[in-house]
């Protein structure tokens, strides 16, 4: 009885090791995935929404981001940007803007003392959401002459309801009106766009999706009061020769697969109030695949233009038919990159806007089409042609179904 007794206790303690290593096991497997969430929590923050805006608000005080900001990342995973202004004005401006973007999207900022470095003023703020922070590090900088700015300053941009209630008399003749879009915006940082944001004359800007400043340019237009669209790639007659680029729609993607690259492609631009064509001669072309997409356009209450990018294209007529508010290109800015070029065309649209067309005009942001852009718009002006959003020309007819 002894020795079957002394069995059992050992059993039991066998038992007993071989249940707290598997609560050890447990324990340690919960502890790692804990761990993966955090590092994952970590890394999504700041996400690129939130780097965009604050980008967008430093651009909009002058600070030139690619010169004046350095931004590093510490072991905790903690982000810190260095930031030099040039005065505590810029700073204290940037402060109360910080604050208000931030109270607004659910956190809070912390302010420290000033603290003096060398003789020059740092400044700390931190932006916090919840268990996360970033810290920002202005640096006030000691030279007395205001640095020359890289891009515009924040100007309201008249917008199209307050232009249309600025006629002065119902009997006047109403003024020709025309639309400017700029395409294949987000390669280049949106102070590349300077000479023609400095003209403050209304601009539509098409943002392509997915590179590497097109979140930032779609926020910094929008915060200045630029109207922006999302330029969709989609696929042309000649691919693969001709990449659309990353996102687009393929004319082999069934129904969900086509309203998923659009929804990702609306997510990664902000502030879109319409869509048109990058490329996609293939798939304006097919009446089925642009029932899908103009559909969705119209539940989302976003305009489309066709760019007409190919003379097969029924993407305008299938919109209006569809009721979806939408318009199509008239006039092409730079199908030829030269100055000589564009203000040819150019000439083609007052020509036919003083016919009392209203005129569509899309080109893109080559250093030829926005020097063209910068002699012609004002002389235009002067002559009464109105310059308006790309949403003031668009148009639709009651569905039938």
């Amino acid at each position: 009885m002894a020795a079957k007794s002394k069995r059992r206790t050992k059993r039991k303690t066998k038992g007993g090791f071989r249940f707290a290593w598997i609560l050890s096991g447990m324990v340690l497997l919960a502890g790692l995935v804990g761990l993966f969430v955090l590092v994952g929590k970590f890394r999504s923050f700041p996400d690129k929404r939130m780097v965009a805006s604050i980008d967008a608000m430093l651009i909009g005080a002058n600070v030139d981001i690619d010169k004046a900001v350095e931004k590093t990342v510490d072991e905790h995973g903690v982000h810190h940007w260095k930031i030099r202004v040039a005065n505590e004005q810029i700073h204290a401006r940037l402060v109360r803007a910080l604050e208000q973007w931030c109270t607004g999207q659910g956190g809070y900022l912390e302010k420290g003392k000033p603290q003096q470095i060398r003789g020059v003023t740092h400044h700390l703020v931190s932006l916090v959401f919840g268990a996360n922070r970033m810290n920002l590090v202005f640096v006030i900088e000691a030279q007395a002459p205001q640095r020359k700015p890289t891009s515009p300053a924040p100007t309201k941009v008249p917008e199209p309801v307050a232009q249309a209630e600025q006629t002065s008399s119902p009997l006047e003749e109403p003024s020709p009106k025309v639309a400017i879009i700029l395409d294949d915006i987000g390669h280049h940082p949106p102070s590349s766009l300077s000479p023609v944001l400095d003209l403050k004359f209304p601009i539509t800007f098409a943002v392509l999706p997915f590179l590497a400043h097109s979140n930032q340019a779609a926020t910094y237009l929008h915060q200045t009061h630029y109207q922006v669209m999302l330029h969709m790639p989609m696929e042309p007659d000649n691919f693969p020769k001709t990449n659309p680029g990353p996102g687009a729609i393929y004319a082999h993607l069934n129904r969900a697969e086509i309203l998923e690259a659009l929804a990702k492609a609306l997510g990664d631009v902000p502030y879109v109030v319409g869509v048109n064509n990058h490329m996609g001669s293939k798939i304006t072309a097919n009446r089925t695949l642009m029932e899908i997409v103009l559909a969705d356009l119209k539940r989302r209450d976003l305009f489309f233009i066709d760019s007409r990018t190919h003379t097969t294209t029924v993407a305008f007529e299938t919109a209006q038919r569809l009721g979806v508010r939408s318009a199509e290109r008239q006039v092409f800015l730079d199908s030829e990159e030269s100055l000589e070029f564009t203000l040819g065309q150019m000439e083609e649209v007052k020509r036919r806007a003083l016919q009392g067309e209203s005129i569509i005009a899309i080109g893109h942001p080559y250093p030829s089409t926005l020097k063209a852009l910068v002699q012609t718009m004002p002389a235009l002006d002067r002559e009464g042609i109105q310059f308006v959003f790309a949403s003031e020309l668009v148009s639709k007819t009651v569905a039938n179904n």
